[in-house]
């Protein structure tokens, strides 16, 4: 069921954790769930992965998280846009606070180009406005 959004080709994009041991999550989301991999790269000194969970929607892992949360951490939740720079002009207007301001980003060792943002909504989440610059990827 298609609904009308103010954001063009908004959608759920991928979902973000940062965790302290990456190989046991990985394996956990790949092995134990049957998500495979569709993306892999270095962030510095720790890896990062997505996931696919097999409806387009991505489980994205970094390492390098050092503590332990009992209920869990999402760090972000993204949203697939067509356009990363009017979807933060819209989410401002909304009444979003800046994060980081559209910006050109390539991921997986420079195979992945990207637009990206980070908006805090009004309760103080934290959302990524992701436009995939080369969907044959």
């Amino acid at each position: 069921m298609q609904t009308e959004t103010r954001i063009k080709g908004s959608g759920f994009h991928h979902i973000s954790i940062k965790v302290k041991d990456f190989d046991a999550c990985v394996r956990f989301y790949e092995e134990g769930l049957g998500f495979p991999r569709r993306h892999a790269w270095m962030m510095g000194e720790d890896p990062a992965v997505m996931l696919d969970m097999g409806d387009g929607g991505i489980v994205e892992i970094f390492g390098g998280g050092d503590e332990d949360v009992p209920d869990g951490k999402i760090g972000h939740f993204a949203l697939r846009v067509d356009d990363c720079d009017a979807a933060y002009r819209t989410a401002m207007e909304a009444g979003a606070s800046s994060h980081l301001e559209p910006k050109d980003v390539v991921i997986c060792d420079g195979t992945y180009p990207i637009r990206i943002a980070f908006i805090r909504g009004t309760a103080g989440e934290l959302v990524e406005l992701f436009e995939e610059k080369d969907t044959r990827v």
